[in-house]
């Protein structure tokens, strides 16, 4: 190919390149308008589609209102939340979103202290074991500041659920289903006293020469 040709050619590319180029603009996080969507994965808003229904849901069920402590509201823990989706995708992100919609109900507290299989071990922050097991009986700190044994509260409910991914495809169209399943515990009797599930349901169409 004559140099001229070549250098015109690669000019034009670069024309179109930075033709094809926009500036970055700032999207509203509650609405769907200009957010990229892919059909095969998880979006930023599927989550927190899914975790507002499922906190809605929890509300107006009612389960966790009626306090069971005349000091202190209901205290919920989050347990196992499974994927049984084909990707790897970060469930703490949506329990988070779950859990502040919990804190602000006003009817009930999330703790970080236990975790999955209720254990201190498996706890978010073991900040609240770790400062009473290793600053007690150390004489660089005072004594009147360092959390009493028994100021702990314990969970009345266990948060589990698990999500599932269910793909259809025909031809060029394809379909994936994400379903965000939820069942809340009584700890004290072992029954679930409110389970709802949420459908994020994406179609599209993939390209003649692929993805």
């Amino acid at each position: 190919m004559n140099i001229k040709v070549m250098s015109l050619s690669l000019l034009t590319a670069g024309v179109v390149l930075t033709s094809c180029q926009s500036d970055p603009v700032y999207l509203d996080p509650d609405s769907m308008d200009g957010k990229v969507v892919t059909v095969e994965d998880i979006n930023q808003q599927d989550w927190g589609n899914a975790a507002d229904q499922l906190t809605n849901s929890l509300r107006m069920s009612g389960s966790i209102a009626p306090q069971k402590h005349k000091d202190h509201k209901n205290v919920v823990m989050v347990s196992r939340v499974r994927n049984e989706t084909n990707e790897h995708i970060d469930i703490d992100l949506l329990m988070k979103k779950i859990r502040i919609g919990i804190n602000r109900t006003g009817h009930a507290m999330v703790t970080t202290a236990v975790g999955v299989g209720g254990t201190t071990a498996s706890a978010e922050d073991d900040a609240s074991k770790g400062v009473r097991d290793n600053l007690r009986g150390d004489d660089e700190f005072k004594s009147s500041t360092i959390q009493r044994k028994g100021t702990m509260l314990a969970p009345d409910f266990s948060l589990s659920g698990k999500i599932i991914q269910s793909d259809v495809k025909s031809g060029r169209s394809y379909q994936t289903t994400f379903t965000f399943q939820m069942s809340l515990t009584d700890l004290t009797t072992g029954i679930a006293i409110w389970e709802d599930e949420v459908e994020i349901i994406k179609k599209g169409k993939k390209g003649i020469f692929g993805k």
